[in-house]
């Protein structure tokens, strides 16, 4: 056991799996095209991704009209509600006020009937006398106080005329002016009540014209998602074909080739003993 003595070595048996060789141009495709693609640099989308309301027409406008609306208050509401203000305050009938409701021949009425008394006082008067005359007291205390009673009854009487005439006008008055206010305050109702309908119609015409803006808006927001999906579909449009080829090569069969390799060391004794039996079977030959 020397130690220049080599030791053998066992045999080694190499398997390589080959493609085929009308594989291989596609093989070598797709990695090239591969690799190319992996090197490609980020690439953003430039187009537009957000549809703006600011560019719509019937939105802007319908904005214009809210803040109009917000902005100019409702003052048409404001003076009913000060006009009802007024005539619900108490002292409004004063005599001024009354006055101006007072029938405008109130005082020829008065004058008529106060006429129409004393007409009638003189006729009584003229009676009394002719009868105290025939009594043969005309003159006397007894008539004179005759004629101060009747007297003070047709100034009772003018008085009552003129009163009753006054009270009567003022209650109608009253009654008119009563009439005004609850016309007045009816009017301004409905006047408020027409302002407040104007009012909603303003917001829902503002409304109205806000959701015709928003369907457009949605229209050209759909318009952008398209854009940017065929943008997306772009971008991975050759990965897609890349990976599409390779699954159909994935599936080419593929041919084993085996590959036997041996290798042996150099043994002169084993050289000699090898030659040694050599010779000995040819000696045994000969013989």
């Amino acid at each position: 056991m020397g130690k220049g003595r080599r030791q053998a070595q066992t045999d080694k048996q190499t398997i390589v799996q080959e493609l085929p060789e009308y594989a291989r141009p596609f093989y070598e495709n797709l990695m090239e095209r591969t690799e190319a693609e992996s090197l490609k640099e980020y690439t953003p989308y430039q187009g537009q991704r957000i549809a703006k309301s600011g560019d719509i027409q019937d939105i802007a406008d319908s904005r214009a009209m809210v803040r109009n609306i917000a902005g100019a208050g409702l003052p048409e509401l404001d003076q009913a509600i000060k006009g009802v203000g007024a005539l619900s305050m108490p002292g409004q009938f004063t005599g001024a006020v009354a006055d101006q409701y007072m029938n405008p021949y109130m005082e020829n009425v008065l004058d008529r009937q106060k006429t129409a008394a004393i007409r009638d006082f003189n006729r009584t008067g003229a009676a009394r006398a002719a009868d105290a005359v025939k009594q043969g007291a005309f003159g006397g205390s007894r008539t004179a106080v005759a004629d101060y009673l009747a007297q003070e009854g047709l100034q009772q009487k003018l008085g009552d005329i003129d009163a009753m005439g006054r009270e009567a006008a003022f209650k109608d008055a009253r009654a008119g002016f009563d009439r005004d206010r609850q016309t007045g305050l009816s009017g301004l109702g409905q006047y408020a009540s027409l302002a407040g309908q104007r009012r909603a119609g303003d917001i829902q015409g503002a409304q109205l014209l806000e959701g015709i803006g928003k369907q457009q808006l949605g229209e050209q927001q759909a318009g952008l998602d398209v854009g940017y999906q065929d943008f997306l579909r772009q971008q991975g449009f050759t990965k897609d074909q890349l990976g599409f080829l390779s699954n159909i090569l994935q599936g080419v069969p593929v041919s084993p080739n085996q590959t036997r390799t041996g290798f042996q060391s150099y043994n002169p004794l084993q050289q000699a003993l090898g030659a040694g039996i050599a010779g000995l079977g040819l000696y045994r030959g000969i013989m």
